[in-house]
């Protein structure tokens, strides 16, 4: 199993809800990140990811389910965003929270 996550974890931010649970395809880990602005972050480690098992891959969505990656990030080409480290993935959720400010 990729990423050893076999359960859930709920935890909140004073800025976000962050639910992690074993990914849909029955590999890997999916993170949601919900954020006080309305945006939502999905970001997933599959072995079928753009990152595999060691990097994120994330999509940013407004609350009615419509993309906004590319709005929050104009540099990106598509509505996901691959092989980010653990770091990056905190540069670009502090990025996702102070969108629209």
């Amino acid at each position: 199993m990729c990423g050893g996550y076999t359960g859930e974890h709920d935890e909140m931010s004073n800025k976000f809800l962050m639910v992690q649970k074993k990914h849909p395809c029955g590999e890997g880990i999916q993170r949601n990140y919900k954020f006080l602005n309305g945006l939502n972050v999905s970001a997933i480690k599959t072995p079928y990811s753009y990152g595999n098992d060691d990097e994120w891959e994330i999509a940013v969505m407004y609350a009615d389910g419509s993309w906004a990656t590319k709005q929050v990030f104009p540099d990106s080409w598509d509505d996901v965003i691959g092989y980010i480290s653990d770091k990056k993935l905190i540069e670009m959720l502090k990025r996702v929270d102070e969108y629209g400010n």
